[in-house]
């Protein structure tokens, strides 16, 4: 019900929204149709954005991805950064790296997925936030996953990863970035959905920078290419802009099919909107 209050909200707010308010009390019927038509405003807006989102990021994911398919370019870079990246390499710096990648691994991620989705649900009465981060973590897992296999391509060699360190499987895309990068930014865009854009974008400037910090110790301990980590940081943006894009989609089809249950007296700044019936 939040969620659906707040697209209703934002929708008497526009300008078709609030045309409907001011024509509400002579014809309902026409500004339950204004009301629509904002919907739809606000329908093909948001698809819109989001879709530029989700294919600029994965523009540069299949750029990476052709690179390490044909083993050149980029990839040309990857051994020559990982020489320079052990020849440098102190034990604090590895200590701080072998923390950063343990919490950024993959069930740290379902755990803080489950424990922050479950606790914003039961702040917010709405399963929107659970289903998100679900969404988010079992997606970008699955297109890993998937992606993995397909490319199939083998790790660094494992004598010179650091000591002790250990890594299973192929290395395209890293599973590590691509999940810390997705649940974290998903993470940060439902903490801060309500806050002022600035508040917004530093939640989210934060939830990528921890990201990056994620992806950064898998190259630093030598069990990732350089172009593992970059195209997964992409993957895992696209595949939460998709999810948010979905379900903010999702949220307005919703306000449109149900609509302006009754004409606003006059004076009231929003219209009066028919809520779903319970269960």
């Amino acid at each position: 019900m939040g969620g659906n209050e707040a697209v209703r909200r934002e929708l008497a707010t526009s300008p078709v929204g609030a045309l409907a308010v001011r024509v509400a009390a002579a014809r309902p019927a026409a500004a339950c149709t204004l009301a629509r038509l904002g919907a739809v405003r606000s329908f093909l807006v948001t698809i819109g954005f989001g879709l530029v989102v989700v294919a600029a990021l994965t523009a540069g994911f299949a750029a990476i991805t052709a690179d390490v398919a044909d083993g050149d370019d980029l990839t040309t870079l990857d051994a020559p950064i990982l020489d320079a990246v052990a020849a440098q390499r102190t034990d604090a710096v590895t200590s701080a790296a072998r923390i950063v990648t343990t919490l950024g691994s993959p069930p740290a991620m379902a755990i803080l997925a489950v424990v922050a989705g479950s606790a914003l649900a039961w702040r917010r009465r709405s399963r929107g936030p659970a289903v998100a981060l679900a969404a988010t973590w079992l997606g970008i897992a699955a297109v890993g996953s998937v992606t993995k296999l397909v490319m199939g391509r083998a790790r660094p060699p494992l004598e010179d990863a650091v000591l002790g360190v250990s890594a299973h499987g192929f290395a395209f895309p890293s599973g590590h970035s691509s999940i810390s990068m997705a649940v974290l930014a998903s993470l940060a865009v439902l903490i801060a959905a309500r806050a002022p854009l600035v508040w917004r974008a530093a939640a989210l400037g934060i939830a990528v920078a921890a990201a990056v910090a994620v992806g950064l110790s898998r190259i630093y301990l030598d069990v990732h290419w350089p172009t593992d980590v970059v195209a997964s940081w992409l993957l895992g943006l696209a595949w939460t802009a998709a999810v948010f894009t979905a379900l903010a989609a999702w949220r307005v089809v919703d306000a449109w099919r149900l609509g302006p249950d009754q004409a606003a007296p006059a004076g009231r700044a929003q219209p009066t909107w028919r809520s779903r019936p319970s269960q």
